[in-house]
């Protein structure tokens, strides 16, 4: 399955919170499995995404980011089950000196 990768935003959503934040807006976030469809290839695919809501709970707005993708919700949060075994794994941490060639 080929998946779209959507446009990554470089501005991360914590100062968009932040500014709403400042203007005496009410919001809170949490993570969600979504079903999304690729503009360019028509294919379905899930993402999991920020998705921020506004007053009472209603969903107001989503990341254009998707922080991971899958074939289906299932594949998705064994991709997370994964990447939580590995980080609670005994190994150091990386830095990006790590991956520089040795001349």
């Amino acid at each position: 399955m080929g998946l779209c990768v959507p446009y990554i935003h470089s501005d991360r959503n914590c100062f968009f919170t932040a500014w709403l934040r400042q203007n005496g807006a009410e919001m809170t976030w949490n993570y969600r499995i979504m079903k999304r469809k690729c503009p360019e290839t028509k294919e379905i695919y899930y993402a999991l995404n920020e998705v921020f809501y506004k007053g009472k709970g209603k969903p107001w707005m989503y990341s254009e980011r998707d922080d991971i993708v899958g074939g289906s919700p299932e594949e998705i949060i064994e991709t997370l089950e994964m990447m939580l075994t590995d980080a609670k794994k005994d190994a150091p941490v990386l830095t990006e000196k790590d991956f520089k060639k040795k001349k």
